[in-house]
């Protein structure tokens, strides 16, 4: 089985979007790449495909491509594939319980001040990929990829006095918070 890789872009690898299902001369392929999204708040899981996603997240996500037998592909009610019903439900008991235990990890993550969250984050990457691999079924479903789309934090300039230029522009920022939220009511 092949090493699983976590590529650190926000740009999705278009390598692995998945072609038409026929191969020219050997008919129809018993196997398929399967592209599942995982919120990286609260580890939900959904179809992934490049079509409806040409905008970048405003949250971290994780795009985890699989490799599965097409007996193990369903569509949702939307008509987009999916795990079947049970390992879909497998792989989100999976997610979540990743989720809730990393908690504290994508919390610093974000908290990180200057450069840190880049220290962070190949650490919280290689414990989603243990998970996703515990998650496999050899011959069945195997993970091929992880990629990480959306935000995820890189650089955040916080100093412990904040300059009045940063002063400034919380206050305005909270002025405009205000506004917005008396036009709601």
């Amino acid at each position: 089985m092949a090493a699983a890789t976590a590529r650190f872009s926000t740009v999705p690898d278009t390598a692995n979007i998945v072609r038409p299902r026929k191969v020219r001369g050997f008919g129809e392929m018993q196997t398929d790449i399967l592209n599942l999204i995982v919120d990286n708040i609260d580890g939900d899981v959904g179809a992934f495909s490049y079509d409806r996603y040409d905008l970048v997240p405003d949250t971290p996500y994780f795009l985890v491509k699989l490799i599965t037998k097409k007996t193990n592909i369903a569509e949702n009610n939307d008509g987009e594939r999916v795990l079947r019903r049970k390992e879909m439900r497998k792989f989100q008991e999976a997610t979540r319980m990743f989720m809730t235990k990393h908690e504290n990890e994508m919390e610093a993550i974000y908290e990180a001040t200057n450069n840190s969250a880049l220290k962070l984050i190949p650490p919280y990457v290689s414990a989603f990929i243990e998970a996703v691999q515990a998650f496999e079924i050899p011959g069945e479903v195997e993970l091929d990829g992880i990629d990480l789309l959306g935000v995820w934090p890189g650089f955040t300039a916080k100093k412990k006095t904040p300059s009045l230029l940063r002063q400034n522009f919380d206050d305005d920022l909270d002025a405009r918070l205000d506004d917005h939220l008396k036009g709601m009511n």
